[in-house]
């Protein structure tokens, strides 16, 4: 279920940061499940990268998120000894992509 809220997130972060266009694709890269969401929004700064996973960071202005979607996603993704990388998208915006072992994908 973990899993779950962690894609959600993504995905609604993408939707609040997209100017108009996210695309999510999930695809099998060898024994592992690749999710990947991007967004033609404004990016993520080179600043805040290191900090993005943090409890209660948020880019966000006050009251308008609580900082935790990131940080339960990145904790979902090791918990099933994945992870989650940052990136540019060619859309302009961000790249996240949540990568999963199939050893730590269950049926939930």
């Amino acid at each position: 279920m973990r899993l779950d809220q962690a894609l959600g997130n993504l995905l609604e972060n993408a939707a609040q940061a997209a100017r108009s266009q996210v695309v999510a694709r999930c695809y099998r890269d060898g024994d592992t499940l690749v999710y990947e969401i991007d967004d033609d929004g404004p990016g993520i700064a080179e600043a805040h990268r290191p900090h993005l996973f943090e409890p209660f960071f948020t880019t966000k202005p006050t009251g308008q998120g609580t900082g935790l979607g990131l940080a339960v996603a990145h904790a979902a993704a090791r918990d099933r000894q994945g992870v989650i990388e940052v990136g540019k998208s060619p859309l302009g915006g961000a790249r996240f992509r949540l990568r999963i072992p199939q050893t730590g994908v269950s049926n939930e």
